[in-house]
């Protein structure tokens, strides 16, 4: 609720400041600037096809940091190392202070579902369920949280913003709080971007650091987590079976809650959609009509009953945007990714790979959560200096 009120602030100091004359000057970077505005272009042009507006104008505003924010950046005083730094160390206790509220917010509803229950209140849940996905991940959705997880762990990996703090802390405790967290989180995409990042972490340690008891360490106290919250906690490890399940074809993707299940629906009638208006697209406010319409007539009881967006962030921007929209929204996290090649900003590219990955599987940019997540590490990272963090 806070950040649209911060959004605004931050471009009303911007404008105040004289800082948008900044914008005409060249910097070398122009080209990403208009690369990442154009996306929000073509929502803007999506408006003169759409029937629903209501749906567009909110669309717009979700989606209003893909447009301020580079502005912002691209014409803002460069950040340096340590400033950057700062932000990122910020974002990193930001995370283990939502740990701690999510963990305080759980034992209250724990405990003060064991009062009820104790005074004959009926209630329809308990127990350690209050420690597991949405029920402990207050306010944001578990995918969302998992994914800035997975970020702090990469930064203090990859950029060690939090180098003053004694050894123990940084490389054994606050990870080990992060990838915890993760796992009772239970989302599959989190997870997996975990895996990935422990591989790159595990790889880059034992090839060119030469730690290899280190990696095998840090790699076996994972796989010990895991085994235990698989034996140990249903929650989780229903998460699993259910994933297997799926794939091996044992879940009717029309009428099954899994939520791969339910992600194999929505993918199958996006393609649905995208078949019929893959030049254009549906435009900015009709993607959801679009694809309960598909629902429907695909039989997909579950998904029209949840009204489930596409669950790809590819598919989604493909069936609101046509084929510019999707070029547009890939070539924004795909060639920036390619310039890192040439940049020592290994933790830029970690951020971008995040990212894409996510969207592979999740409509990251439908929700603040994930959009001002994304337009503000995005356009920070890459318009500061220098390129190394």
């Amino acid at each position: 609720m806070a950040v649209p009120p911060l959004i605004i602030l931050l471009a009303l100091n911007w404008l105040a400041g004289g800082r948008a004359l900044n914008l005409f000057r060249k910097s070398g970077k122009e080209q990403y600037l208009l690369l990442f505005i154009s996306l929000y272009a073509l929502y803007l042009a999506g408006l003169l096809y759409s029937e629903n507006m209501q749906r567009a104008l909110a669309n717009l505003e979700t989606k209003l940091s893909l447009l301020i924010l580079p502005l912002i950046y691209y014409s803002s005083a460069r950040f340096g190392r340590e400033q950057l730094l700062s932000v990122v160390r910020a974002f990193v206790y930001g995370c283990l202070a939502a740990a701690l509220v999510c963990l305080i917010y759980a034992i209250y509803r724990y405990f003060r579902t064991k009062y009820d229950l104790a005074h004959g209140v009926a209630v329809w849940d308990y127990g350690v369920h209050f420690f597991f996905k949405e029920r402990l991940s207050v306010w944001i959705h578990p995918s969302y949280r998992a994914m800035y997880f997975v970020m702090a762990l990469g930064a203090l990996y990859l950029a060690d913003p939090l180098s003053r703090l004694r050894s123990a802390w940084r490389q054994f405790v606050i990870p080990a709080v992060l990838v915890v967290f993760v796992f009772l989180f239970s989302s599959k995409s989190g997870l997996f971007t975990l895996l990935l990042l422990g591989a790159h972490v595990a790889w880059n340690m034992i090839v060119k650091q030469g730690r290899a008891r280190a990696a095998v360490a840090g790699m076996a106290a994972c796989a010990v987590i895991f085994l235990l919250f698989y034996f140990f906690a249903p929650q989780f490890s229903d998460r699993i079976r259910g994933l297997f399940s799926t794939l091996s074809g044992k879940e009717d993707v029309r009428t099954s809650q899994e939520s791969t299940a339910s992600r194999l629906a929505a993918w199958k009638a996006s393609a649905g959609v995208i078949r019929n208006n893959w030049a254009t697209g549906t435009g900015t406010g009709d993607d959801r009509d679009a694809l309960k319409s598909e629902y429907a007539r695909q039989g997909l009881s579950f998904a029209l009953e949840e009204e489930l967006n596409a669950h790809s962030q590819f598919l989604q921007t493909f069936i609101t945007l046509g084929l510019g929209g999707l070029v547009a929204l890939s070539a924004s996290l795909f060639l920036p990714l390619w310039r890192c090649r040439h940049t020592a900003n290994r933790f830029y590219a970690a951020f971008l790979a995040l990212i894409i990955l996510n969207c592979m599987i999740e409509s990251v940019f439908e929700l603040q959560a994930g959009v001002v997540f994304y337009a503000f590490f995005n356009s920070l990272l890459l318009f500061s200096e220098p390129e190394k963090l």
